[in-house]
C-alpha cells in the first residue's frame, strides 16, 4: 500500500480540526477525509 484511500473522523465537533487535517496530509496529500457525527452520519468531507 502506498497511501490511504481516505480517512473517517468520529466526533461531536462540527469540523475537522487543523490538526487531525494535517496529520491525514502528511499520509498521503490527496486523500479525502470524512467527518461523522457519534450517531455515524456523515457531517462533512475535506
Amino acid at each position: 500500500m502506498d497511501a490511504l484511500e481516505a480517512a473517517a473522523i468520529v466526533s461531536a465537533a462540527d469540523a475537522v480540526e487543523q490538526e487531525g487535517l494535517a496529520a491525514v496530509r502528511d499520509l498521503t496529500p490527496s486523500a479525502p477525509v470524512h467527518l461523522a457525527g457519534p450517531d455515524g452520519s456523515l457531517r462533512t468531507t475535506a
